[in-house]
């Protein structure tokens, strides 16, 4: 299998979404506290950040409907943040990488 840029970033956002859920999950354990009014997003999600959050079920088939939700925002977001990275959406090719640059202060 081939391993791409944005199968990488799928995967990384996957990743962080779980790492939201499950700190949401302990910290629900940890101490009882109001329920967070959802806020609406600016953009709704897109229908890649719905499958990708969809498949969460893989991991933990409890997750409800509402869980769902706040995780394809997530991944939404970190979409949005990839754009932000790469505002032009040039391609690159696995060979391109930043310029450091490096300042030392007085």
């Amino acid at each position: 299998m081939k391993s791409t840029r944005k199968a990488f970033l799928a995967a990384a956002a996957v990743v962080g979404a779980s790492m939201t859920v499950s700190k949401e999950a302990a910290l629900a354990q940890s101490a009882p506290s109001p329920t967070p009014v959802p806020t609406p997003s600016a953009h709704p999600p897109s229908a890649a950040a719905r499958a990708l959050a969809e498949r969460m079920r893989a991991f933990d088939p409890q997750l409800d409907d509402a869980q769902l939700a706040r995780i394809a925002d997530g991944i939404q977001e970190g979409f949005g943040l990839g754009g932000a990275l790469n505002p032009k959406g040039k391609k690159l090719k696995n060979g391109d990488v930043p310029t450091p640059e490096f300042e030392v202060g007085a």
